[in-house]
Parts: C-alpha cells; sequence; structure tokens
C-alpha cells in the first residue's frame, strides 16, 4: 500500500470525491494539479458526480480514458491491463468516486478519499458498493526513471526559470543583503568594545574614533539598503510584466473548449497570483534571506564566543522547524482553499455584475446578495481557518521568543558573576540573541506567506501548462507550416465547404448536441440553417468554424480537412459572428478595425453595407466617438450593426451569422442582406425570426439535431 500512498488524495468537502479521484490518477500519471484547482475552477466540485466530466477533465491534461461499464472480476482485469481506474460506488445510498489501483489476491488496492490513505478492500465488499460504471485510464508510463520524474517536474516549474533568467540582478540583491544584515551584528559588537575596552581605558578620543567609524559604516549600509530596495522594486516590476504578459499570451492560445470549461472571472482573478509570484521571488526571497544570513552571522559569532547562548538559540530555533512542521499540511489545505474560494468569490460578482441589467429586471438583487454572500462566507470561513492555524504558530513563536530571551539573559548573568563573561559581552551576546530570535521567528513566520504563494504559483501553472491550440503557429518563431491555399472571395476551391455526419457532443450531455449533421456551401451560396430552440444549430456553426477540437465526421474547407488547416488560414476564409458581438473600451474605429490596418474608403463601405453609416452619422465624434465594452450608448441593434461592419472589412469567403441580426429591426435587416449580397462571399445563417423575409439559396432545416439540406426552387425566393 506504501507505493500507492503518495498518489493518495483526500477530500476536503462533501462533495469533493471527484476533484480528488481526478487528482490521485493524475499524479500516477506525474502530473501535479492543485486539489482546489479541480475542485472550484474546473468545476468538479458542482458536477463531479459525471464520469463523463472526470474523463473530459483528464483529457484536458493529456490522460486518455474509457468509461466502460464491469462487473468486479472485469475491472481486476482492467486495472491489470490499463492504468488505476476511477469507480462509481453507493455509499450510504450516495453515489461516490474511489480509485481503484491495483488487484492482488482478492484484495483491490483502493484510494477512498473519505480516507487519510489507501486501504485494501475484498472484493465481496467492492461487489457490494459497485455500481459497475468504471473510468479505465491508460496505463503509466512503466519504469519512468528518476531523472523523467525530475524532468515532469521540471517542466511543470514556475519561479525557477524566472530565478534563472534574472540571476545576475537577484545575485547582486543577495550580496547587498548579506551587507544589510551585517549591521545587526555591528552594533552589538560595538557596545561589546566600547564597554569593554575604551570606557574601561577612559580613552574618549578611541570612543570617537569607533563611533565615528561606526557611523560611517551604518551610513554606507544604508546607502546599500537603498540600492538594493530600488533593485528588488526593478525586478519586482519586471518579473509582473513577463508574468502577466505570459500568462494573458497563454490565455489567447488556448482552444476555444478550455474557455468553455472554466469560469471567466476565475481566469481574471489568476492575474492577482502573478502579484503573489512576484512577491515570492523579489520580496519574500530577499527578506528570507537577509533572515538566514543574521541567523548564520550571530550564530557563527556566538559559536567563537557563548556557546551556552548559542545552543539555547538553538533550541528555541528547533520549537520553531517543529512548530512549523505540525502545521505545515493544514496551512497549505487552507491556503488552497483561502486563495481559490477568493477567486469563486470574484467569479460570481463579476458575473452579477456583468449581467447586473438582468438581476434588476427580475428584481433579485437580494437573491444575487445572497449567492455573493454564501461565497463570502466560505472565504472567510477558510480564511478563518488559515488566520487560525498563523495564530496558533504566533502564539508558539511568541511564548519561545519570550522564554528564550528570559532563559539567555540569565545564562549570560551566571557566566558574568563566574568571571566567565565581561558586562561588553553581556550587551552583545544578548543584543544578537534577539536578532537571532527575530530573525528565526520570520523565517518561521514566512509559512503561511509561502504556503499562498505556492498554491499561486499551482493555479498561475495550471493554465500556463495546458496545451494550445495545435492549430495555432508557434508563439516564439515565424509560420513554418505549409500554408493552405489562398484564395480570394469566390474562389471555388477556397471558398466551399462541406460537412458530412457531424456529430458534436458537450461533456457530461447524455446524447450529442448534433447528429449526422450534413452541409454544403457552394461558393457564393447563401444558405439558412432552421429548427426549433435546442436542436444544435449554434454548435454546428461553431464546429464549422473550428471552434471544437473533438467531433465526429468530417469537415473540409476547400478542399481540405478542417483539422490540416493552420489557425490563421481558418481564420482568413471563415467568420463565426454571434449575436453579442465584443466591445471594446475605445473608438469606434479601433472597434470596427479590431487593430487591422484600414483606409477611410473601406471603414466607409463596410459602414454603409451593415447600415452603420447611419448610426455614424448620428453621433457628435462621428468614428472618433468612445463606447464601454458594455455598449453604453448603443442599442442592441446598433451594437449588432457595428458587428456586421466590422465583419465586411474582415472580409472571409464565408460568413456564419449566428442571429446576427437578432436585434435589427426588420426593415434594417433586409436593407443590410441585400447590401450583403453585393458581395461574393458565402453566407449561412442562423435564424429564428428576423431571416423570414430574407432570400435564400438553400435550406438546412434541423430535426432532433439531424440536418437536411434542400435548394430552394426559385434562386432568390424568400423563405416564408
Amino acid at each position: 500500500m506504501e507505493t500507492f500512498r503518495r498518489y493518495h488524495t483526500s477530500q476536503t468537502g462533501d462533495t469533493d470525491c471527484g476533484p480528488a479521484c481526478v487528482r490521485t490518477v493524475l499524479r500516477r500519471h506525474g502530473k501535479l494539479v492543485d486539489m482546489a484547482v479541480l475542485g472550484e475552477s474546473v468545476g468538479l466540485g458542482r458536477r463531479g458526480s459525471s464520469l463523463l466530466r472526470l474523463q473530459q477533465v483528464l483529457a484536458e491534461y493529456g490522460v486518455d480514458s474509457e468509461l466502460l461499464h464491469l462487473d468486479a472480476e472485469q475491472l481486476a482485469q482492467a486495472v491489470h491491463i490499463a492504468g488505476p481506474a476511477i469507480v462509481r460506488v453507493r455509499v450510504m445510498s450516495r453515489p461516490h468516486f474511489v480509485v481503484v489501483h491495483a488487484e492482488r489476491h482478492g484484495q483491490f488496492m483502493v484510494s477512498d478519499p473519505l480516507l487519510s490513505r489507501p486501504t485494501k478492500v475484498g472484493a465481496d465488499a467492492l461487489a457490494e458498493m459497485f455500481t459497475g460504471d468504471v473510468l479505465v485510464t491508460e496505463s503509466p508510463a512503466a519504469g519512468i526513471s528518476l531523472r523523467a520524474r525530475l524532468g515532469e517536474l521540471r517542466s511543470q516549474r514556475v519561479v525557477w526559470p524566472l530565478v534563472r533568467s534574472r540571476w545576475p540582478v537577484l545575485a547582486a540583491i543577495l550580496a547587498l543583503t548579506v551587507l544589510v544584515s551585517g549591521a545587526s551584528m555591528l552594533t552589538s559588537i560595538f557596545l561589546q568594545v566600547a564597554v569593554d575596552r575604551m570606557v574601561r581605558e577612559q580613552s574618549m578620543q578611541a570612543v570617537n574614533m569607533l563611533t565615528a567609524a561606526v557611523a560611517g559604516v551604518i551610513v554606507v549600509i544604508g546607502v546599500a539598503q537603498y540600492i538594493r530596495g530600488r533593485l528588488a522594486v526593478s525586478l519586482g516590476q519586471a518579473l509582473q510584466r513577463q508574468l502577466s504578459e505570459s500568462y494573458v499570451r497563454k490565455l489567447l492560445r488556448l482552444p476555444v473548449t478550455f474557455h468553455h470549461s472554466r469560469r471567466a472571472g476565475d481566469l481574471v482573478s489568476r492575474l492577482d497570483d502573478v502579484q503573489e509570484i512576484q512577491a515570492l521571488v523579489s520580496t519574500s526571497t530577499v527578506q528570507a534571506s537577509m533572515d538566514v544570513g543574521v541567523i548564520l552571522g550571530v550564530g557563527a559569532y556566538l559559536a567563537y564566543t557563548n556557546t551556552f547562548v548559542l545552543g539555547i538559540l538553538l533550541l528555541s530555533a528547533l520549537v520553531n522547524v517543529l512548530t512549523s512542521r505540525f502545521l505545515f499540511s493544514p496551512i497549505r489545505t487552507a491556503s488552497e482553499e483561502a486563495l481559490q474560494r477568493d477567486a469563486s468569490l470574484k467569479a460570481e460578482l463579476f458575473n452579477i455584475v456583468h449581467n447586473y441589467e438582468q438581476v434588476v429586471s427580475y428584481a433579485k438583487r437580494d437573491f444575487a446578495m445572497s449567492r455573493v454572500r454564501k461565497h463570502l462566507d466560505r472565504r472567510i470561513v477558510s480564511e478563518t481557518r488559515l488566520g487560525r492555524l498563523g495564530n496558533t504558530g504566533s502564539v508558539v513563536m511568541t511564548i519561545n521568543l519570550g522564554l528564550t530571551t528570559v532563559f539567555a539573559t540569565w545564562i549570560c548573568l551566571e557566566l558574568c558573576l563566574s568571571g566567565t563573561l565581561t558586562v561588553g559581552e553581556i550587551f552583545s551576546s544578548v543584543s544578537l540573541a534577539g536578532f537571532f530570535l527575530s530573525s528565526a521567528n520570520s523565517v518561521a513566520a514566512l509559512q503561511v506567506t509561502l504556503q499562498r504563494l505556492f498554491v499561486a504559483v499551482g493555479r498561475y501553472r495550471d493554465v500556463i501548462n495546458q496545451s494550445e491550440d495545435p492549430r495555432l503557429e508557434p508563439a516564439a518563431t515565424a509560420p513554418q507550416a505549409e500554408p493552405a491555399p489562398q484564395a480570394g472571395p469566390g474562389d471555388a476551391a477556397g471558398a466551399r465547404i462541406d460537412v458530412r455526419d457531424l456529430s458534436v457532443a458537450y461533456p457530461a450531455a447524455t446524447r450529442p448536441a448534433v447528429e449526422d449533421f450534413q452541409l454544403t456551401v457552394p461558393p457564393g451560396a447563401t444558405i439558412l440553417v432552421a429548427g426549433a430552440n435546442g436542436q444544435g444549430k449554434s454548435t454546428a456553426l461553431k464546429a464549422v468554424a473550428g471552434f471544437f477540437a473533438h467531433y465526429q465526421g468530417s469537415i473540409r474547407i476547400g478542399g481540405r480537412d478542417l483539422g490540416d488547416l493552420r489557425e490563421r488560414d481558418i481564420r482568413q476564409r471563415i467568420l463565426y459572428l454571434s449575436d453579442s458581438p465584443l466591445l471594446l473600451t475605445a473608438d469606434l474605429r479601433e472597434n470596427l478595425t479590431l487593430g487591422r490596418p484600414a483606409g477611410e474608403d473601406e471603414i466607409e463601405r463596410a459602414c454603409r453595407l451593415a447600415c452603420f453609416d447611419e448610426v455614424v452619422e448620428g453621433l457628435p465624434e462621428g468614428l472618433a466617438w468612445g463606447v464601454r465594452e458594455d455598449g453604453s450608448g448603443l442599442s442592441r441593434g446598433q451594437i449588432q450593426r457595428l458587428a456586421l461592419a466590422r465583419a465586411v472589412l474582415h472580409a472571409p469567403d464565408v460568413y456564419l451569422l449566428d442571429e446576427a441580426f437578432s436585434g435589427i429591426d426588420r426593415d434594417t435587416v433586409r436593407r443590410i442582406w441585400a447590401n450583403l449580397a453585393s458581395l461574393p462571399a458565402s453566407k449561412v445563417v442562423v435564424s429564428h425570426t428576423d431571416a423570414a423575409d430574407l432570400a435564400f439559396d438553400h435550406v438546412v432545416n434541423l430535426d432532433g439535431h439531424i440536418g437536411n439540406q434542400t435548394a430552394k426552387e426559385s434562386v432568390g425566393h424568400a423563405i416564408r
């Protein structure tokens, strides 16, 4: 059982068995993910009762698995042939998950998250709880060497690459820190020399010279501390920029499906973790190194001058070490919960504020407050637990500091009365003991801070180590892959889309959102995708737009499979436009171009085709008029017209318009549609009511998630 103990994870709440089991399996496969990240951010704490959801999360971390229905004997064979399995059982009539590692001599090696360590469960006992639902994972890499394991850990490191890349600056800061920490010893030695030698000799001139020399050294040390502070601030800001840019760049290179599985507010809140990591490298590390320098310097001096006091101080340090060791695991768990629950609170509040009009419309301010209060209570509970643990450590250290100071003074007085120590040596010993104890307590108190920082690193690493969209070009290099044929608008080879037997299923869904969908988009064609709500129209368009990494069937663009195309080629050819366009806090011009160079004639033409020119003319500053991301000052229809003008500027081969006219009045929709007919690009429209008066070449009727395409008898005949 000891073999599997290092992989075991205990659950922290009533519904956390799902994330605990996933973490155990990921550890078996050499992947380190914090429990709180799986439970709160990924969502397993809320939806962990679904093995399909667990399977999806494992796949996100690169672990393949198979969902099966087995009996106990077949389960034994499965874990022998493959890897660990997540098994659904029933405990006290409630669903529960456990991990089965192996089967030996009729005994299953089981990691039950309710327990603190793995246990052996007999086949009969397991059969009584076993529901038959099993998620069998692939075999962990056999015979992984220590070097390979260290390599796996190294690939997930965040702090060490930062330290290595800025080692010269850190070395300078540490050198200055050593110089500054020497000031604590200098003042104590000054007291000893002044009392024992110069006062005894009654030489005021010698005292004056020594005082001036020590004062000069202290001024130099002050200058060194100023330089060190400037370097630390510059280093901290440089680290914050690097970490923040790396995080945002990574977020923007992840597949769309990743963002579907995470809460937006939680992902945004992780920018706060950057400040925690920056503090770890630029502040906490420097402070800890100063304290360690004081401890070593004072210890070496006392080892030479007063071994009795040194012995008492080492005993005190041992008490601090044991206290920190005892509180290590509880503080780590509480830190994970506190940081992740803080992120959940921010995500909930972000969602409510973002949809505040709906909250007001339904008169649900109190309901919204109750939801925020619930998350706030959970955060306060975890922060309280963490604070109490920190307080326990502080109490022990305070008592330890006081008793050690008393005993050290008592020992020094005993030695002085016996003639072993001079009065000056008493001053220096007691003074240095104070510096030693203060630094030792400071190092011990760093545990709470460091635990929070390590959790922040884990949350940051969870995103940074995700696999990027494979269709994107490497971020650090120019595109090297063979480009797809560059077809302009209206080019038959480049604009044609063929979809065959497309099926798309969402995680934890009982049936596909789209099944056996067929679609042909000839160059320049107009197509209406019709069907009732929930039939998968939007899902089908998103699949054609390349938003799903996993689907069944075939999607071909210009004769090439969608999976073989680079992201830039897909985006040049296909544009998906939803009913909720992106808005930036910027002027209309930037919202139209999104940073793409465009001439005035291009912008005017795009606005005219989308009937957005009427909106621009009515604004006092025209295209220089500023908007916010919430669209204040523009109606929903005006925002959609802006988005259509932006789409015209993009000039793709195919427009996928998903309810893109839903907020525009019918007369304006007819005018826009007539204007868009002048574009050679194909247009595929999903709509319920606003396309009733528009003309299309083909219609795809989605019935029961299956699409059948028909051509109109007369091109341009209106669908009614």
